[in-house]
């Protein structure tokens, strides 16, 4: 578990680095995670089982360009009040304004995160846009 965990971190960051942004859905307790990350206009996914990348997707998406502004009120969150010690978990790191300003959310409750973003329209998007989100993480 713990090794899938810290490869996907490396994902994270190495995404990060190339577009500004990467995401992370993952579990306390399992051995698999989903990594992705927004270009300009793409979408870039990796599923990684027991630390080792086990699928590679790239696909045309617009999700950056037409939801910037909404990732841009990301600012004033405060995620220590969606900590997650137990369960399904997000992962978020992107830059949010042109001064490159990065929000960094390790190991948040996805739910409760967008419940004190008070912005459904992006949390709608996001899970349209990665349709493999599992509905336990919005519980």
């Amino acid at each position: 578990m713990r090794r899938n965990f810290r490869k996907s971190e490396e994902l994270v960051e190495e995404l990060f680095g190339k577009n500004g942004n990467a995401f992370m859905i993952t579990s306390t307790y399992s051995n698999f995670s989903q990594v992705w990350s927004y270009g300009s206009d793409y979408r870039e996914r990796y599923n990684l089982t027991r630390g080792k990348v086990t699928h590679k997707e790239k696909t045309k998406s617009t999700f950056l360009s037409e939801n910037q502004k909404l990732m841009n009120n990301f600012e004033g969150i405060d995620p220590l009040n969606c900590i997650e010690l137990d369960g399904g978990l997000i992962l978020i790191r992107m830059d949010y304004n042109a001064d490159r300003d990065t929000i960094n959310y390790n190991a948040v409750n996805f739910k409760c995160l967008f419940e004190n973003f008070n912005n459904e329209e992006f949390e709608s998007k996001l899970v349209n846009d990665i349709e493999f989100i599992h509905p336990t993480y919005l519980q």
